[in-house]
């Protein structure tokens, strides 16, 4: 788990590298509403999610296994695929 953390915070600071990168973050959250310190408070909040917690979190939410294929239509229906929108 605190491998993948590290993951996500590493990947997220190389993301808010140049000054542009970290304007556009920060308009982000205050076009959001949430702030200029929510950059801080997000790596925080995230550092803090236990192992338990991100289990709880998939198991509520990723109950239907579902997979998304993109390419020509043709292609696809060729699979077999149920639907194709």
């Amino acid at each position: 788990m605190q491998a993948c953390k590290n993951k996500m915070l590493g990947q997220y600071a190389l993301g808010k590298q140049t000054n542009s990168q970290i304007a556009q973050v920060v308009g982000w959250y205050e076009t959001l509403g949430l702030g200029i310190k929510f950059d801080e408070q997000f790596q925080a909040e995230i550092a803090a999610v236990t192992a338990a917690e991100a289990r709880e979190a998939a198991q509520k939410y990723f109950i239907e296994p579902y997979i998304s294929l993109v390419g020509p239509e043709v292609a696809i229906t060729e699979l077999g695929v149920a639907a194709v929108c």
